[in-house]
């Protein structure tokens, strides 16, 4: 078994050589796909760079800090409607897609609040109940989603003569690299370790310092951002 010698060790993304030649070579592979796979292939391979930022908010939620939410739908139609919105209005789409992320990030919060106080499925109950509300207030109210047809939007016109899959193929892998390096940032910051300490004993962790109101609410807050974004 190995050891690790040092805390900036245990820190480090990629630890053994051989470990960064197999990432590597996985990098390579990924940047150059849509040039030599399918067009249905790289459109597979684009949804799951969507689902990965998604997935990655419910792990740092659900994995590190142990609150339970059933409420990611929720944000997430949040998050995609307020980007609609705003783009529909001639705002650049990086401010669309951050602001859709904050603005999803507070509702997290909002929802958060519960998880101070209900555990398990009681707090997977009343975020159930926010994603079923949140999806009756759109769908019955047409300025905010337009109704049961949706909001009309132009797509993103593919810049350098790329076709329309492997432009969004790069656009999503490029934010999902992002997520994950963000993701890897959090977990091994003081963050990331109180996450942990109040998933394993919530008690004990306030005991030794760890702010659970802060800390809870805080990951409802990262989490419902990733999904508003994706």
């Amino acid at each position: 078994m190995d050891l690790i010698e040092s805390y900036r060790e245990e820190l480090q993304l990629i630890r053994k050589p051989w470990t960064r030649v197999w990432v590597g070579a996985l990098l390579v592979a990924l940047v150059a796909l849509p040039w030599f796979a399918p067009g249905h292939v790289t459109y597979i391979c684009s949804l799951i760079f969507i689902y990965a930022v998604g997935v990655q908010g419910q792990n740092l939620l659900i994995g590190y800090t142990g609150q339970i939410s059933f409420g990611q739908a929720g944000f997430l139609a949040i998050g995609a409607f307020t980007f609609g919105h705003l783009y529909r209005m001639g705002v650049v789409w990086p401010v669309g897609l951050l602001a859709a992320g904050l603005l999803a990030g507070l509702f997290g919060i909002l929802v958060g609040f519960p998880s101070l106080r209900l555990k398990g499925p009681y707090l997977a109950i009343v975020t159930m109940g926010f994603g079923i509300a949140v999806y009756q207030v759109f769908v019955n109210s047409e300025i905010l989603s337009g109704g049961r047809m949706g909001l009309a939007i132009t797509k993103l016109a593919p810049p350098l003569g790329l076709s329309e899959e492997t432009f969004y193929y790069y656009f999503n892998f490029i934010i999902a690299a992002g997520f994950t390096l963000l993701s890897y940032n959090i977990v091994s910051s003081y963050i990331g370790r109180a996450f942990i300490a109040i998933r394993d004993n919530d008690i004990a962790a306030e005991v030794i310092g760890v702010n659970l109101t802060r800390y809870k609410l805080l990951s409802f807050a990262i989490s419902s951002f990733y999904t508003g974004v994706q």
